[in-house]
């Protein structure tokens, strides 16, 4: 059914809509670049997530097995505090401790990484599957366009 002239809420049920959007891979940023990135996305989880910067230190401090302070926090989240870079360890405490997963794309978007969490995975994995069963599909009616022939040259011997 064609939609009415004018009509700008239907939509068309075969059109591929992109359901994750697709990274695609960039010039790495200078050093410098990347830590003021990471800097301004830790200090945006802190301000997103409902749990408290002394709550996120202690849950920090209780996965790690080491002490980190709010003021340690303050410092990872500071675009000019150079000096307090964040370790990988400590970047994957403090996603756990903000539940902020979000931060892992962000921080890979330049590698050309997306990723994937929970049901999304499994229907990234379901497009897959489909998308091989229609490449079986072809190839079987490709094969069955070639039997005919086939069959009929066995039938004349």
């Amino acid at each position: 059914m064609a939609r009415l002239r004018g009509d700008t809420e239907t939509t068309d049920l075969f059109e591929v809509a992109e359901v994750f959007p697709v990274a695609t891979r960039r010039n790495l940023p200078q050093a410098i670049d990347f830590n003021v990135m990471l800097s301004q996305l830790i200090s945006r989880a802190l301000r997103e997530t409902d749990i408290e910067r002394p709550q996120i230190a202690a849950i920090m401090s209780d996965m790690l097995g080491e002490s980190v302070s709010t003021n340690m926090l303050n410092a990872y989240a500071a675009p000019g505090r150079v000096d307090h870079n964040i370790s990988l360890v400590r970047f994957l405490a403090l996603t756990r401790a903000t539940q902020q997963p979000w931060l892992w794309q962000e921080v890979l978007r330049d590698e050309g990484i997306t990723i994937l969490i929970g049901d999304e995975a499994r229907l990234a994995q379901l497009g897959h599957a489909e998308a091989k069963m229609r490449e079986m599909q072809a190839n079987i009616r490709r094969l069955k366009g070639l039997a005919p022939s086939v069959i009929s040259k066995r039938g004349q011997s």
